[in-house]
């Protein structure tokens, strides 16, 4: 949640996520963890700013 997405920039005219916004989404993200801990979710992006989630090498 620091950078584009995994495939690039967009080419079609869109523009990627603010970073204002992106605080807002690790933030969500967190809650979302919090309030489904029976939820697993495992984090495979290296370099990833998700923090609530474990991270494995894919």
């Amino acid at each position: 949640m620091h950078g584009s997405h995994y495939f690039g920039e967009y080419t079609n005219g869109l523009v990627n996520t603010k970073p204002y916004r992106r605080a807002v989404h690790l933030q969500q993200f967190r809650d979302w963890a919090r309030a489904n801990p029976k939820v697993e979710v495992v984090n495979c992006t290296p370099g990833s700013a998700l923090d609530c989630f474990p991270m494995e090498e894919a």
